[in-house]
């Protein structure tokens, strides 16, 4: 009975999603008037337990039961990237840093001269894009290789 209820409950989350992009494709409004967004929106993210992450440029927010809450920790920040796996969020930001929020704690793991761009998330490493500074790869256990943009 959990496991239909579980599918059940997948199910009409991702039916909620389509209906959001329809409604956006279709009558012309914009994502932030349809989660009523009064921050500019750079990035979003869906994560494995169904919850949509959010990145503007006031902090982060996440949409869950029908509500948007933001998430303290990252308030006041300009969010540029966020990418997700099974447990982790990844978040990125405009002045450069990048962090880990996992279980409502904050954990920074990397500082860039740059902001982030694009994040990838793969199953031993995140790579990390940033806007002039090059391309980051930070392996699981949080070695870090980095690529300079050549000039």
């Amino acid at each position: 009975m959990n496991a239909v209820y579980n599918i059940q409950r997948s199910c009409r989350f991702h039916v909620e999603v389509f209906l959001i992009l329809v409604i956006t494709l279709f009558n012309n409004k914009s994502f932030a008037e349809i989660f009523k967004l009064e921050n500019k929106s750079n990035c979003l993210s869906i994560s494995a337990s169904n919850l949509i992450y959010i990145g503007t440029d006031k902090g982060l927010l996440c949409y869950y039961e029908r509500e948007l809450k933001p998430i303290a920790a990252f308030e006041g920040k300009n969010i540029t990237a966020i990418c997700n796996d099974s447990s982790r969020l990844y978040v990125g930001t405009n002045e450069g840093d990048v962090f880990i929020f996992e279980a409502n704690r904050v954990t920074k793991i990397l500082q860039t001269q740059s902001p982030i761009s694009r994040m990838l998330k793969t199953s031993h490493t995140l790579t990390v894009g940033t806007k002039g500074n090059g391309i980051y790869f930070i392996k699981n256990n949080m070695t870090k290789y980095g690529f300079e943009t050549c000039q």
